[in-house]
């Protein structure tokens, strides 16, 4: 296979899994049109309280507040949507209680080594510490309200790091993880296309992984979403396959490219035959659908060899390579190219 790394200790590995009201957090534009308000509402009072008689103040009040409450909610928007490597992190950062926000991305590979693929994953860097799971950290934005912002911010950042892989000549699909909610979001698929438009990508360059933890409010509506992104050329991953409500009905009912094996089963099945049993089954039910497989969680030889003989051709996990850092993971994919043309 191409590059390895040992699978580590328990001790060792990220514990959580990957990432994704109005927002609590201020930005410039929230700040601008708030000293707007107070000013007109002051200049507002003053006119009534002189002209007790003159309810064409009060219609100028209520129609300048509505329209500088919209100008506030545009500009947060476009704030956050073009800026998501920079300022809109930093609030995001804010609001999540601190910590830098960072995309980890860990290889998809072939039994023969082959890079097919770079999993995003979100993690948080304390000053000085070393990089924290995701799994507070999205707990937290959703509590909040904060999931669409975060999704653009890791939709943006990983999109434009395979646009970077792409000019070095590694042209590998970057996967990125989503809840049945954030495609439900109106305007997500306008905004993958032109995330995908503003870096200059082909939608092939993009893999969405639908995460189901929770019951999907409406089927039909994400199956009409997923169905836009495939249009787009985007490839659809039905994530956690056979936990949750990942099931034989959802590949009944979503339009999917490819369903990932949970690490659940893949770490059990050389010791128990019913974990194995699901993983052959779940194999030859995609292979029968035309759907690719990928097999998540493999940390030995052992591991590997088992797959290979149910018919699973792309493995992750730690036997291939933990989540590596943007700059890492440059190296990795660099190495492996060497490799590949190599051998």
């Amino acid at each position: 296979m191409g590059p390895q790394h040992q699978a580590p200790g328990p001790q060792n590995r990220p514990s959580g899994r990957r990432g994704h009201a109005a927002a609590p957090f201020r930005t410039s534009a929230d700040t601008v049109a708030l000293v707007a308000l107070a000013v007109v509402a002051l200049l507002g009072l003053l006119g009534v309280l002189t002209h007790l008689r003159d309810l064409d103040a009060l219609a100028f009040i209520g129609a300048t507040c509505v329209v500088l409450l919209l100008v506030r909610a545009v500009c947060s928007r476009n704030q956050c949507t073009e800026e998501a490597g920079g300022r809109c992190s930093s609030c995001l950062e804010r609001a999540l209680g601190g910590g830098a926000l960072e995309l980890h991305y860990q290889p998809q590979v072939t039994l023969s080594g082959e890079a097919v693929g770079m999993e995003a994953l979100l993690r948080r860097r304390r000053p000085g510490g070393r990089p924290e799971s995701a799994v507070a950290l999205i707990e937290r934005a959703e509590h909040r309200g904060l999931m669409p912002w975060l999704t653009r911010y890791v939709l943006d950042t990983a999109v434009a790091q395979a646009a970077a892989w792409h000019k070095e000549g590694l042209a590998v699909p970057v996967s990125v993880n989503i809840s049945p909610t954030d495609a439900l979001v109106p305007g997500f698929c306008a905004d993958v296309r032109a995330c995908l438009r503003r870096h200059g990508l082909p939608g092939r360059a993009l893999t969405v992984e639908v995460t189901e933890s929770a019951s999907v409010p409406d089927v039909p509506a994400l199956a009409a979403a997923l169905a836009e992104l495939r249009g787009q050329g985007v490839r659809i991953s039905l994530d956690d396959f056979g936990t949750g409500h990942s099931s034989i009905t959802r590949l009944r009912e979503l339009p999917v490219d490819e369903l990932k094996i949970d690490r659940s089963f893949v770490s059990r099945m050389a010791d128990d035959p019913r974990d194995a049993a699901v993983i052959r089954c779940s194999v030859g039910l995609a292979h029968s659908l035309g759907l690719g497989v990928v097999a998540e969680g493999v940390e030995t030889r052992t591991d590997l060899r088992l797959l290979e003989c149910m018919g699973v051709t792309v493995i992750q996990g730690w036997f291939v390579s933990p989540a590596l850092a943007a700059t890492e993971a440059t190296g990795w994919l660099r190495r492996a190219a060497t490799a590949a043309s190599a051998g």
